[in-house]
């Protein structure tokens, strides 16, 4: 993973220009999702409780519906947009791999004792 260090401006670029657009629309992709899904829900609640106006999207049925549709294609969207530049930059295969079964479960048991390490721009196993 290539970390540069603009002279001119100061700040540290961690990852592509593709990797944080994607990664932004996803994540307001999935807010939509819920909140519209939230919207749907109130349509007809199952549990007998239903979730605040305000922390809903869509405003009716309909609205919320269309709004959860277009928020699964732009989901759909930059997830594939990720995938082809993952495969096609090999950013999958500088990042992640490869991965050796006893390096995960050394990392494994280091998080779940809360003492996993973190080196800027490496994904794998630490082992």
């Amino acid at each position: 993973m290539a970390v540069s260090h603009p002279a001119s401006t100061g700040r540290m670029i961690v990852h592509p220009l593709v990797v944080r657009v994607t990664h932004w629309a996803s994540a307001v992709a999935i807010v939509c999702l819920i909140l519209s899904g939230w919207q749907i829900y109130n349509a007809s609640p199952l549990f007998g409780f239903s979730f605040p106006h305000w922390a809903t999207l869509g405003g009716w049925l309909g609205g919320a519906i269309a709004v959860h549709l277009a928020a699964m294609w732009l989901l759909v969207v930059s997830s594939l947009a990720y995938a082809a530049y993952g495969i096609l930059s090999r950013h999958f295969a500088r990042s992640f791999f490869p991965i050796r079964p006893g390096a995960v479960w050394h990392d494994m048991r280091a998080a779940l004792t809360l003492r996993l390490g973190h080196t800027l721009g490496s994904y794998t196993p630490t082992l």
